[in-house]
């Protein structure tokens, strides 16, 4: 805006002559900018992900199979829970081979039938197992004491041999005494009988 000289004092047209607006400068925290690029990486690399991956969505529903060649009706000879399945979704499969495994549980008053004979198919594992081990310590301290009952006998052997060997050497020397003994004699016999004939 354009001011006349001639309305205006001097002083009034210096004062408006100063501009009132001037320049503002917006400074953020650092974090913001951090979170900004982090926010801006998230949102590409769901977009990558959204771009390059395949989904399917998972239903669970309640009917009949219907194959391409005709009707078949599949039932279960048994009630119970599916606990397994075996095959895909949108898989071909043969005749007799096996959709999925169902659990069948039988209810008995105390509780379920197939736990209890769970539970006591363990427990007699459990004793037979003890009884296993009971029997195999009896085994082995009889085995120990056998060997032990044979090695005693066999240091028994060994003494009696060594008393057989004993009374052996014992018996020749007694033996060959005796023959020096019976030399002896027959010498004596022999000077006797030479001294009574020189006298003659």
């Amino acid at each position: 805006m354009i001011y006349k000289s001639e309305f205006f004092r001097k002083e009034a047209l210096k004062h408006k002559s100063v501009p009132l607006a001037g320049r503002i400068i917006l400074t953020s925290p650092f974090i913001f900018t951090v979170l900004t690029y982090i926010s801006c990486l998230l949102v590409l690399f769901i977009i990558i992900f959204i771009m390059f991956t395949d989904y399917s969505r998972k239903t669970t529903i309640k009917g009949q199979v219907y194959p391409e060649d005709g009707i078949t009706k599949v039932y279960s000879r048994e009630t119970g829970i599916i606990n397994k399945v075996m095959i895909k979704d949108g898989q071909f499969v043969k005749k007799g081979e096996v959709l999925g495994v169902i659990y069948k549980a039988q209810n008995l008053n105390t509780g379920i039938l197939q736990d209890k004979l769970k539970e006591q198919a363990i427990l007699k594992k459990k004793t037979l197992d003890q009884a296993i081990d009971k029997i195999d310590k009896i085994h082995k301290s009889k085995l120990d004491s056998l060997h032990e009952h044979v090695e005693s006998l066999m240091k028994q052997k060994e003494n009696i041999k060594d008393k057989l060997t004993s009374q052996q050497n014992k018996l020749d020397r007694l033996k060959k005494k005796y023959q020096q003994i019976q030399n002896i004699r027959k010498k004596r016999v022999y000077i006797k009988r030479a001294h009574n004939h020189c006298r003659k």
